[in-house]
């Protein structure tokens, strides 16, 4: 079993299960922000294989997750963070990802957002949309001479944003070893997403969309 948390999140795996039913009808597109509060340590960019396989391989997965199989990826990168930069990696960018039955996600991601951990899907199909938006610690709205709706700062760490994910991962993990039943995601999913970061990489390098 791979560790893709977000297909465990309450809200992606009911936006899921409401895209099999037909809810939305024919999918068209998905829009997927991913964006980190701040950088990793430059040491860790340096090992990590890079910002397409340490953080938006999860975002390639999710891809999978609602669209199906992947049938070419295009990607741009961004040179922002000096540091990144010198450690050899994009600190952010745009991935287009075309799915063999016609659906396209965008992925757009950066690794410093002032804002907070700032993560937001959208899933549009020809009978109507899903829209995930940010959580933060409570649902409290202020209205004051300084601001109208207000509203407290995005959650700040993965930990914190996914912790229902992670709690749900788990007993599914539990739950496939006690009664045997099958794992997911699976190695293969694992690798698929693997195959997409590769492919993002080499487009962001070379200009060119990479057919898989």
């Amino acid at each position: 079993m791979i560790g893709f948390q977000r297909r465990f999140d309450p809200s992606m795996a009911k936006a899921k299960r409401l895209l099999e039913e037909g809810s939305i009808g024919e999918l068209n597109q998905v829009n997927i922000i991913s964006r980190d509060p701040g950088p990793p340590p430059a040491s860790y960019i340096a090992q990590s294989g890079g910002i397409f396989k340490d953080m938006t391989i999860h975002d390639f997965d999710l891809g999978r997750f609602y669209m199906g199989e992947i049938e070419s990826v295009t990607a741009f990168g961004q040179e922002l963070l000096p540091e990144v930069t010198e450690a050899g990696d994009y600190s952010a960018g745009v991935v287009v990802l075309r799915g063999k039955d016609g659906a396209i996600t965008t992925v757009t991601f950066n690794r410093k957002c002032a804002t907070g951990y700032d993560q937001r899907i959208e899933l549009h199909g020809s009978e109507g949309s899903l829209r995930m938006e940010n959580q933060t610690e409570t649902s409290l709205t202020v209205f004051s001479t300084s601001a109208a709706a207000a509203q407290e700062p995005y959650l700040n760490f993965f930990l914190t944003r996914y912790a229902a994910a992670y709690r749900n991962e788990l007993t599914a993990f539990i739950d496939a070893i006690n009664n045997g039943t099958p794992v997911s995601p699976t190695v293969a999913d694992g690798v698929a997403a693997l195959v997409i970061a590769e492919a993002a990489a080499e487009s962001a390098r070379t200009g060119a969309t990479v057919t898989l």
